[in-house]
């Protein structure tokens, strides 16, 4: 089961295409929250997962409402957008959030994606891939004992067919891990 959200800038829809399943969030015209509610093991949990383009997480006061709001929504695993953080102010969003953590930046305070699990949630990681343009990460692992892909994606302000070329050729194979 592949998770994807891919984000961008621009005015522009890209679908995101994959062997497996495929759940596609688009934050394109909307700072608002997305949402999307997953199964969770034979008990049937269902875990919210939301994703979110930000615009921007370095100022001390936006951080903590947004943090605020996702623990409102009770969500899972959080997809995040134009964070703006560098590597080095990452440590600033790990303080207050409670669980794993998964990012790709860039040198300077634009772009910017993170994957945020709960701490409650039961995910295994596997292998993390992240660019150094802050455009995607790609997390494998295990979800309530569900071989998955989270992957969130800030893609260019234009259609660039390579960029989604390399992107997606790097998209770990689920049947590669037990």
């Amino acid at each position: 089961m592949l998770f994807c959200q891919v984000g961008g800038s621009g005015n522009h829809s890209t679908l995101c295409f994959s062997r497996l399943l495929v759940i596609f969030f688009c934050t394109l015209f909307s700072a608002a929250p997305v949402f999307l509610h997953f199964q969770c093991g034979t008990m049937g949990s269902r875990l919210n997962f939301v994703s979110w383009n930000v615009k921007g997480l370095n100022h001390p006061v936006k951080r903590r409402k947004v943090l605020s709001h996702i623990k409102q929504f009770k969500a899972a695993v959080v997809f995040l957008q134009e964070t703006h953080l560098r590597d080095s102010d990452n440590s600033r969003l790990m303080s207050r959030w409670a669980g794993q953590h998964f990012h790709s930046t860039f040198q300077a305070k634009a772009r910017g994606v993170s994957i945020l699990i709960d701490q409650n949630i039961p995910f295994e990681e596997h292998n993390v891939i992240s660019d150094t343009s802050g455009r995607y990460v790609f997390v494998s692992g295990k979800l309530c004992n569900t071989k998955v892909v989270l992957a969130n994606i800030y893609a260019p302000d234009i259609d660039n067919v390579a960029f989604f070329q390399r992107a997606f050729s790097l998209l770990p194979d689920l049947s590669s891990y037990s």
